[in-house]
Formats: structure tokens, C-alpha cells, sequence
């Protein structure tokens, strides 16, 4: 019965230990990653660490993937052609309280 309770206890803190090793590597691999985006690609390489979806020893190999997520998600340019993407709350005139989603009358929901 000792033996058992030993054998329990010792897989406790082995797992913990691995946990922690799995969020130093996503540090480590994410430290060239540019400084803007380093913090939201950590946030979803652990989410994905804390769902199993991503292994200690690939996280090396899979930071490109989440680096070309995270600019999929965040793009700054129009999908289909068109240049940058500027916010339809933004002024128009310096003069007046236009915004630029008062004259959009067609092109994005159409």
C-alpha cells in the first residue's frame, strides 16, 4: 500500500515539472519572434499547449505556423486587393465630424 502512495506522489510533481518545460521552451522559441506580436503568438502556443494540441519538443518547430495564424487573424491589408485597411470610425475631414463609414455606401456588404 506504501509503495503505491509512493509511486502516486512521485507522478505529481514529474508532470508539474513538464508543464513548466513546455511554457520555458515557448519562451525560447519565441524569442526572435518581432516584439509586437512575441506576446500574442506565446498566448496562443500555450492555449494550444494547455489543450494538448502541441508538444514539448515542437515547439521549436511549429513557432512559424503560429506567427502566420496570428498575421492571418491580424491583417492589416484588404483580403481581396484594395491597399490598407483603415478604420470605418476614423475622421474623414479635419473640418467636420465625418467618419469614413458615413460614406461608404457599397464594397463591403455587398
Amino acid at each position: 500500500m506504501s509503495k503505491r502512495v509512493t509511486q502516486v506522489r512521485s507522478r505529481g510533481p514529474n508532470r508539474k515539472l513538464q508543464n513548466t518545460n513546455i511554457y520555458e521552451r515557448i519562451f525560447r522559441a519565441t524569442a526572435l519572434v518581432p516584439v509586437d506580436i512575441r506576446n500574442e503568438v506565446r498566448s496562443a502556443m500555450s492555449l494550444a499547449a494547455a489543450e494538448g494540441r502541441i508538444r514539448p519538443h515542437e515547439t521549436e518547430s511549429r513557432v512559424r505556423e503560429f506567427v502566420t495564424a496570428h498575421h492571418r487573424q491580424f491583417s492589416k491589408y484588404v483580403p481581396h486587393g484594395g491597399g490598407i485597411m483603415q478604420s470605418l470610425d476614423q475622421q474623414v475631414y479635419d473640418d467636420g465630424p465625418t467618419r469614413l463609414g458615413d460614406t461608404v455606401t457599397h464594397g463591403l456588404w455587398d
